[in-house]
């Protein structure tokens, strides 16, 4: 796909998240990104095997703090 490599996705998730939605995402139309990124707040890459960002200066993972979440993941 030629317009793979201009693609950046972002998902916003959380730990309870990641086992389901998440990986779900990652494996279906995740991987046609030229990058993707799961945006969470814990750093769980490794025990996962998922492309999580760490961004652990958010306070919580509330619908309250997204616009944080999204401003501190670009």
């Amino acid at each position: 796909d030629k317009y793979r490599s201009r693609l950046f996705c972002f998902v916003l998730t959380n730990e309870a998240n990641l086992e389901s939605r998440a990986r779900a995402v990652y494996e279906t139309w995740g991987r046609r990104c030229g990058r993707f990124v799961l945006v969470s707040r814990l750093n769980s890459s490794i025990k996962y095997e998922l492309p999580i960002e760490n961004i652990p200066t958010l306070p919580d993972e509330t619908y309250s703090h997204l616009s944080d979440k999204v401003r501190a993941s670009l």
